[in-house]
């Protein structure tokens, strides 16, 4: 009886960590967590940046499909009303999420968390990044449109 309790015992075990390893959010491509504003965290919590930088930040347009539709757009402010932006591209294969900017370079990060406010990847050197969900307390200029852009 007790070898019986005991093998009882260790499936019951076995059963929880399958349950536990099941329960994990998986980064799949096309998974839409990334879309939205996100801000630096390292520049908003710089105390000693001009006021403009705190404005900063990056958007991901909604996963799609289409290459093209999947942008990245990353806003600079040089001043408190003036600011620039370049696009670029961006695709997610597992836990690698890969831009291509708008220099045509790419960039390969591996995402370590993503959660609801906080998105922490690294790059190929090792380097940490922090990004937290912009919220949009602040003004944000309108996203340009495509055909906006070809015009600059």
């Amino acid at each position: 009886m007790k070898k019986n309790t005991s093998v009882l015992f260790a499936l019951m075990l076995l059963f929880a960590s399958f349950i536990f390893v099941s329960c994990e959010k998986n980064i799949d491509e096309g998974d839409d967590f990334v879309s939205g504003k996100w801000r630096n965290y390292e520049v908003i919590s710089n105390e000693e940046l001009d006021n403009y930088h705190y404005r900063d930040y990056v958007e991901y347009a909604p996963y799609n499909y289409d290459f093209k539709k999947r942008t990245i757009t990353t806003y600079t402010y040089d001043s408190d009303t003036t600011f620039s932006y370049t696009r670029g591209y961006y695709t997610i294969s597992g836990d690698t999420l890969t831009v291509l900017d708008h220099m045509e370079r790419t960039f390969v990060y591996f995402l370590e968390s993503v959660k609801k406010d906080t998105m922490i990847y690294r790059d190929s050197r090792g380097e940490h990044y922090k990004y937290v969900r912009y919220k949009g307390t602040e003004y944000i200029p309108p996203t340009p449109e495509p055909e906006e852009e070809e015009e600059k």
